[in-house]
């Protein structure tokens, strides 16, 4: 990924700011990769088990 601004007015400090927030976006993309996953998978695992005809009479 690649800051959307890298001007090169900024102060020391704007920079460190900056990566800092690029540092935490990437620690928070790593850290929700796996549950989200997870989650696809139930959802899916749901989907399949919902438009799949059982053995039980429809409601109409």
């Amino acid at each position: 990924m690649v800051p959307l601004s890298c001007g090169r007015d900024r102060s020391p400090s704007e920079h460190e700011q900056q990566h800092q927030r690029w540092e935490l976006l990437r620690r928070l993309d790593r850290l929700t990769n796996v549950p989200m996953t997870l989650l696809a998978f139930v959802w899916l695992a749901l989907l399949i088990v919902d438009l799949t005809p059982s053995g039980r009479p429809s409601a109409t």
